[in-house]
């Protein structure tokens, strides 16, 4: 669904009278920022230029274009295997396959990072080393543990 079906179709299940724009306002209300990821992220791009950073997310149109207008961190990504694009949800083979195509890279090369472990299961499957997140101190260590070291 594009934004504004997604949005006809959620005002008519709901039975809410919002318009289209406060609607928006409040869907994408969830976001907080995560500097310690941003950090993260900004060293990688800096101190290794050539890891490719894929973004893999089920999230819909409205909150994609949202993060991509709000957070610059977003923006450092080498590209973007979006759900609503790609007609499929994680933990869909697909959304692996097409990470591993923007990336230029086979699957035993690649280091994938979820908050959710079923999702982790299927790129396992597939060849892809995963790491579970939960903090950003195990995550460095886990990025140690591939060879990438950020202080």
């Amino acid at each position: 669904l594009n934004s504004s079906q997604f949005y006809a179709k959620t005002r008519k299940i709901l039975k809410i009278d919002l318009k289209y724009y406060d609607f928006y306002d409040i869907w994408n209300s969830m976001f907080e920022s995560f500097p310690e990821m941003e950090e993260i992220v900004m060293k990688i791009r800096v101190k290794y230029p050539d890891i490719k950073m894929i973004a893999v997310s089920d999230m819909n149109e409205a909150h994609c274009e949202y993060l991509m207008n709000n957070y610059k961190v977003v923006n450092q990504m080498d590209g973007y295997v979006w759900s609503h694009i790609a007609g499929k949800r994680k933990p869909n083979s697909i959304m692996y396959n097409n990470a591993l195509k923007l990336s230029g890279s086979i699957s035993r090369e690649v280091f994938y990072v979820d908050d959710k472990e079923n999702f982790m299961k299927k790129a396992r499957s597939m060849g892809i080393k995963s790491f579970h997140f939960t903090d950003y101190k195990d995550f460095i260590k886990q990025l140690e543990n591939v060879g990438v070291f950020l202080i």
